[in-house]
């Protein structure tokens, strides 16, 4: 299991004379050349229990990832991220390209209340924890994002 705290609160814009409709937490560039794992999300609770689920303290959604593998299987060169040939390559891109996650955690934000930033904590299980790496969870950035 990976526990992932930020090493700041997170802010997000939440005016009171215009409240948010919806809000998102978004994982940019998450890795995908790892083991398949789960994840679930905390505000406000780094020292949370690994095995509290959707009932602990500040839990504000879940998400899974069905990763390649560190290993990879498929052909030679199969999980290389290749460039483009040229300005006119229409390929697809390569599924090990890192990806972006979108957690919906208006519920949880709305609890938070009006402070307008958060602590985001994710513990992260590996889905077979003889894959080899005990910290699945690799990513760029993370934003809360909210609509109004």
């Amino acid at each position: 299991m990976q526990r992932w705290t930020a090493r700041k609160d997170v802010t997000f814009v939440d005016d009171p004379k215009k409240p948010f409709k919806r809000a998102d937490l978004e994982l940019i560039g998450v890795d995908q050349r790892v083991p398949s794992f789960s994840a679930h999300v905390y505000f406000d609770n780094p020292r949370v229990r690994e095995d509290a689920g959707a009932e602990g303290r500040g839990y504000a959604g879940s998400f899974a990832l069905f990763g390649h593998g560190e290993a990879c299987w498929g052909d030679e060169g199969h999980c290389e991220i290749p460039g483009p040939v040229s300005p006119f390559d229409k390929r697809a891109e390569s599924t090990a390209q890192p990806a972006n996650i979108t957690v919906e955690v208006t519920d949880a934000l709305r609890q938070v209340g009006d402070k307008g930033k958060v602590r985001v904590t994710i513990l992260a299980w590996a889905a077979d924890e003889k894959a080899g790496t005990a910290e699945p969870l690799s990513f760029d950035e993370l934003m809360l994002v909210t609509y109004s």
